[in-house]
């Protein structure tokens, strides 16, 4: 009896332990990843979400590129992804953009691995895999992800990006 209570209270340590682990070094966990549009459009896991992530979004104005900025809260992060998941998936679209679309926006969610120093620039960029990566139009309702798959972009989630974009200092190019 005696060794069976040490075995469960073994196991429950493990179990603790375990949890404090994901916790503290991936952005999900098993029972907390997203199961829908995240889910289908690659072969990801809890796993592939190692901490730090960041959010970059690049934006850019007639062709050429205006600024740059990185998302670091993770609560913003789980956000933002949560909204992309629960996207309606627009399954027969063939449109593209008319010339008042407005600027297009490059958003990249970045497992970060390390940093680069640029040349002629004061700040550093982010080096890690790209995880999702996704483009929108300013005025176009419709998210591009990899001109394969297309998802509609709700008013909520573009204001919330473009809120959390102008919350702090552009890196302007």
């Amino acid at each position: 009896m005696k060794k069976f209570k040490l075995f469960l209270l073994g196991t429950f340590i493990t179990l603790i332990l375990s949890s404090i682990y994901v916790e503290k070094n991936y952005l999900y966990s098993p029972f907390t990843f997203p199961q829908g549009n995240i889910d289908d459009l690659s072969n990801y896991s809890f796993w592939d979400f190692k901490k730090p992530i960041v959010m970059q979004a690049v934006k850019w104005d007639e062709g050429e590129q205006s600024f740059s900025h990185y998302v670091t809260n993770e609560e913003d992060i789980k956000n933002l992804l949560q909204q992309f998941d629960e996207a309606r998936k627009i399954k027969a679209y063939s449109s593209t953009p008319a010339e008042d679309s407005g600027a297009k926006y490059s958003i990249i969610f970045r497992q970060v691995e390390g940093f680069k120093q640029v040349e002629d620039w004061d700040h550093d960029i982010a080096q890690g895999r790209n995880l999702i990566e996704f483009r929108f139009y300013e005025n176009y309702d419709v998210i591009d992800v990899s001109g394969v798959h297309f998802y509609e972009l709700e008013t909520d989630f573009r204001q919330d990006i473009v809120s959390l974009l102008y919350k702090e200092k552009w890196h302007y190019w």
